[in-house]
């Protein structure tokens, strides 16, 4: 039987004591008709511009078949360099899967218990991750798109566990009287607890509601959105609340203020339009549908996580403290997009006039036998050719088009269009080195200051989209800390089969730091290894340092251990003292130890 809890707890915002006053399924009701109504106001500009921006990222016009092509009767012509652009930066800030570095907070050489326990959070985050049903890969692309498209990324943890329940039967025994049997002991039904897990979902911008708020700190509620079919809404909430609420068929662009006669597809199913809602102000998270007349649920908040929410802060683009509302990077630079599409249509027109066309006398009808019926090293007979010669020839009797205005007015605009391309570039901050364009006769070191500066660009969006990615870890191994039984944590770490293992004190000293949550915060970090594109270079350059380091402390400190061996220890603690500061040293500690 698997169980979800997707909940967390954290500290809400000043309540009035009417607030504090017990509601009623109804009054909870009109509560969340009256907040949605202001969200979807609020939220009315980035939905309009998130579809926009969506349909620009995938080129979709009006006179696009159903197969997708365009039936040229149309003179726009676009040049879709928004896609390119996101793509790049796609390939370029992601490129792997995330390892997670979980490490002592301070690396202290001495923490042995929170280097274990940090060496046993890591193994679990990265088999979670890991896991092909958490599709973590997936996730993080599908939260960078939404963050470099619409504008918002977003992705939650849940909490989930299967139980096995199984029959005990009674206990009987003979009576000392009688000898009859008797019961002693009735039968029950026993739950044992099989496995438990953190997954990470992934959630579409259009499943996402928030209270007004300037800032992510005085955040009041989060509502996320899912839809259920009548078997589904039965299952979870009853039959009576099943019938009460309306069905509809789901449109993939279907929000509050999409177009009401938009013809795209629909989901043939009719599916329940419910809000999952996360209520920091009461602690408790509640379950709304807008067609029915009470709230469907409310529930405490059973994880009791130090921050409530069960997503980290959103992925927005382009946020003030105003007020948290993303806006697209398109919009930024939406007006050099748009003229370049303008220089392409007009480049595009031009091209197709640029043909070699004119006009003729049309007393002159043998003219047009040269264009029509002659072919090479053949001469066309000329009747009245004193007359014709007269009139000055084939010059006087055909006009061309003045094609060198029309390719020189072609150049004008390919240039002009050139010119805007690179300002485009300029204002969002895409160098010709992250494109792969270099100069013939440039040095690899001129090339990696170029991709660095270039780089410092994007570097805000970066160090942003590794907070997200870090900030997800911190929410799974937080899960981890609270809720996972001991014997979990042991199972899925495997850590009785690494050097630390078998010193059973030391790993039960670290599982007793994991389990406290409030001293794991302090004691141990927990961040991704590496997002962006893997560099093995570095990665051989830093492994190398780290063994020339331990070479040459051994070369330089065996003849002092030889002369004084009471200086072993020492030396020993100097070595662990020095590894610390390595990443990865982690698992080499414990061989030190040992």
């Amino acid at each position: 039987m698997a169980h979800d809890h997707t909940h967390d707890g954290g500290g809400g915002g000043q309540v009035s004591q009417e607030e504090r006053k017990p509601k009623t399924p109804s009054q909870w009701q009109k509560f969340w008709v009256g907040e949605f109504a202001a969200s979807d106001k609020m939220l009315r500009t980035f939905q309009k511009r998130a579809h926009r921006v969506v349909s620009r990222y995938l080129d979709e016009r009006k006179n696009q078949g159903e197969d997708g092509l365009f039936d040229g009767r149309s003179n726009f012509s676009s040049l879709n360099l928004f896609n390119t652009n996101v793509e790049t930066m796609l390939g370029i800030m992601y490129g792997q899967l995330p390892k997670v570095d979980v490490t002592r907070e301070y690396g202290d050489s001495n923490d042995d218990p929170a280097r274990v326990a940090s060496l046993i959070m890591r193994r679990i985050l990265n088999n979670c991750i890991a896991d092909p049903g958490d599709d973590y890969t997936a996730l993080l692309k599908d939260v960078l798109e939404d963050r470099l498209v619409p504008g918002l990324g977003c992705a939650r943890i849940r909490y989930e566990f299967d139980m096995d329940q199984s029959e005990v039967p009674a206990m009987f025994q003979p009576d000392p009287m009688t000898g009859e049997m008797v019961e002693v002991a009735p039968a029950y039904i026993q739950e044992q607890l099989i496995d438990e897990r953190c997954p990470t979902t992934y959630v579409h911008w259009q499943d996402l509601k928030w209270s007004y708020t300037r800032t992510w700190s005085e955040m009041r509620w989060i509502g996320f959105r899912a839809f259920m079919d009548h078997e589904a809404m039965e299952a979870r909430f009853g039959e009576e609340i099943a019938k009460e609420v309306s069905y509809k068929n789901v449109r993939p662009q279907d929000t509050k203020n999409s177009d009401e006669n938009d013809s795209s597809y629909q989901n043939p199913k009719p599916l329940a339009e419910i809000w999952e809602i996360w209520n920091k102000e009461t602690k408790k998270v509640h379950w709304y549908c807008e067609s029915c007349d009470k709230e469907l649920e409310q529930k405490d908040d059973p994880l009791q996580l130090s921050s409530f929410w069960p997503c980290p802060p959103f992925l927005a683009a382009n946020t003030s403290t105003t007020l948290l509302l993303p806006k697209p990077d398109y919009m930024m630079a939406q007006d050099l997009y748009e003229e370049i599409d303008i220089l392409t249509s007009r480049i595009h027109i031009i091209t197709e006039a640029v043909k070699v066309v004119g006009v003729y006398d049309k007393n002159s009808g043998d003219v047009e036998r040269i264009f029509t019926e002659a072919v090479e090293n053949e001469l066309i007979p000329v009747d009245n050719w004193a007359m014709f010669a007269e009139r000055g020839g084939l010059t006087g009797a055909i006009d061309w088009l003045p094609i060198e205005q029309i390719v020189g007015t072609l150049s004008t605009l390919r240039q002009i269009r050139d010119e805007t391309i690179n300002l485009l570039y300029q204002v969002t901050g895409m160098s010709d080195i992250m494109r792969g364009q270099t100069e013939q006769y440039t040095s690899a070191s001129s090339d990696q200051l170029a991709a660095k500066f270039g780089s410092s660009r994007m570097q805000k969006l970066q160090e942003s989209f590794a907070d997200f990615a870090s900030n997800l870890m911190r929410l799974k191994a937080e899960i981890v800390s609270r809720h996972y039984e001991v014997e979990t944590i042991i199972k899925q770490s495997n850590i009785q089969m690494s050097p630390d293992g078998q010193n059973q004190q030391l790993v039960e000293a670290a599982i007793k730091l994991i389990k406290n949550p409030s001293m794991m915060e302090w004691r141990i970090n927990v961040r991704p290894e590496s997002i962006a594109m893997i560099d093995y270079a570095q990665m051989q350059t830093e492994r190398t340092e780290y063994l020339g380091a331990v070479s040459t402390f051994m070369q330089a400190s065996t003849p002092m251990m030889e002369k004084m061996p009471a200086a072993a220890p020492f030396l020993m603690e100097l070595l662990k003292w020095g590894l610390a500061g390595f990443k990865g040293a982690t698992e080499i500690e414990g061989v030190l130890d040992q």
